[in-house]
């Protein structure tokens, strides 16, 4: 005699339409949270890339200047093919905007301090902070 669909539950075990046993249900939930898990290290890995790649592209601006960047060196940098790229930015201007982003969001982390803290002349201490943040990343002279 079978057992029923409930009995089979309470001993843990799924049963295919054939009858036979298949993988018990403690397996087959974390397989199933392996699955949804998935995306978030796809998600994670793509960035991780993405942070590779701007880092790479500032490597390349630090060195030779902004201007001379290009999708074939960034791409050999990160060892991809630059038609690659694509699928981590749309665009070499995107590329740009990210780069602008992360310096945007650097310079204002470093004049968080004149909020808290203002000078006698907030115009003046926020000019110095631009100037130095900019002079102090620049591509090498030759």
């Amino acid at each position: 005699m079978t057992a029923s669909v409930s009995q089979r539950s309470r001993r843990g075990m799924e049963r295919s339409s054939s009858g036979r046993p298949s993988v018990p249900m403690a397996e087959a939930e974390a397989s199933e949270r392996l699955v949804e898990a998935q995306p978030d290290r796809r998600r994670s890995r793509h960035e991780r890339t993405k942070a590779e790649i701007l880092e790479a592209a500032w490597t390349i601006a630090r060195r030779d200047g902004v201007g001379t960047l290009s999708l074939r060196e960034i791409a050999d940098a990160v060892g991809m093919k630059a038609p690659s790229l694509y699928t981590y930015f749309g665009s070499k201007q995107e590329i740009y905007d990210a780069m602008f982003a992360q310096g945007w969001k650097a310079l204002s982390e470093r004049v968080e301090w004149l909020e808290s803290d203002p000078p006698d002349d907030p115009f003046e201490a926020e000019a110095r902070e631009f100037f130095a943040f900019c002079t102090e990343d620049r591509p090498a002279t030759n």
